[in-house]
């Protein structure tokens, strides 16, 4: 597993720019462990996505592409936005005829073939979810096709954006840990002090932590445990999150400032963590939180390097790799990663429409 992950925002203005953002899937891909084939189907995608905002003119199109982890899966997330002229979720997967016909949404039937899991997001069909972005596109592919159901089943539940202060690449002192079995799920994020190379040392160090321990084990008790290995360290802001599907339970626990934010039954719950770095003390008590979730909860995370967010979307029919897209805002100028999360329960089923 692999500290940070994978990044780049390509805007589209042209047929060249369409290019750009073919060969960076393809690196992207190299870099995910793809074969060869999975990189050309990658690559196909990107660029029927990148062709759609140049044939209809797109109000500042971007091909937003990001690679991560999720239990050891190697998974690139090919992302379509744009601030209009809007999509017909109807005719969002009709057959391209020619070159020049059809909608918006004109050879999306090449992409949905291609991709392990595909959502769709109009504003114009959804104007209760508020959104920077009229059309919202998210290709999820696996490196092997044959693993189709459980990368949908990931990405029904979890989205990750991480952009490193240089804009691209995989050193960065930002990470997310997920872990999952029948019963329960674990997703940490992580903030190693420092830039480059050394933060992204410490946090492989928390992730082996995290490793070495039963994902039964409530987070605070991780967290106390991951002390001692980063003594020696500048250490890390660390969140972790344990949900027990059997009864229901969430619990929570952090050190530093990783923001929390909670949609739970409908409330919103804006969690803060005690100030300070794990790491600095060679014993503490670290204390959390548990919630009760009756029917579903959405959380989002992220590191100081992204807008803090105000708000978070309890309507669990978008899926939260769309919830992800909306939020995800790193601050300017870019001084820091910026990292966010987003994860639910239950998973948003496969819906190509909304």
């Amino acid at each position: 597993m692999i500290a940070a992950s994978l990044f780049a925002d390509i805007p589209i203005i042209d047929m060249a720019s369409a290019t750009v953002a073919r060969r960076v899937a393809g690196e992207l891909a190299t870099m995910l462990g793809f074969p060869q084939s999975r990189r050309a189907e990658a690559v196909l995608v990107a660029s029927e996505l990148a062709h759609n905002h140049v044939m209809h003119h797109t109000v500042q199109g971007v091909i937003r592409l990001s690679g991560f982890y999720a239990s050891a899966i190697p998974c690139l997330s090919i992302a379509s936005l744009d601030r209009g002229p809007g999509l017909d979720p109807g005719e969002a997967l009709l057959p391209r005829k020619n070159s020049g016909g059809g909608g918006l949404g004109a050879g999306l039937g090449t992409v949905l073939r291609l991709s392990d899991r595909l959502d769709i997001f109009s504003r114009t069909a959804s104007p209760g979810v508020q959104s920077p972005y009229e059309t919202i596109i998210i290709a999820l592919l696996g490196t092997d096709r044959a693993a189709n159901e459980e990368i949908s089943h990931i990405g029904g539940s979890l989205a990750v954006l991480s952009q490193s202060r240089n804009g691209s690449g995989w050193s960065g002192g930002d990470g997310v840990h997920f872990q999952q079995d029948s019963r329960f799920t674990r997703l940490a994020v992580v903030d190693s002090l420092g830039l480059g190379k050394k933060a992204a040392e410490i946090t492989q160090m928390v992730f082996a932590e995290l490793d070495r321990r039963p994902l039964f084990w409530p987070p605070a008790h991780l967290l106390e445990e991951v002390e001692a290995p980063l003594a020696e360290t500048n250490g890390a802001a660390v969140h972790v999150l344990l949900f027990d599907q059997v009864k229901g339970l969430l619990f929570s626990s952090g050190i530093g400032n990783i923001a929390t934010l909670i949609a739970l039954d409908g409330r919103l719950v804006r969690e803060t963590d005690p100030p300070g770095i794990v790491g600095t003390a060679r014993w503490r008590r670290i204390t959390g939180q548990e919630y009760s979730v009756p029917a579903g909860v959405r959380v989002s995370m992220h590191t100081d390097g992204q807008k803090r967010i105000h708000d978070l979307s309890a309507d669990f029919t978008v899926a939260p790799a769309v919830i992800a897209q909306i939020l995800f805002e790193p601050l300017t100028p870019q001084r820091d990663d910026a990292t966010l999360v987003t994860w639910q329960w239950p998973e948003k089923s496969t819906n190509r429409y909304i």
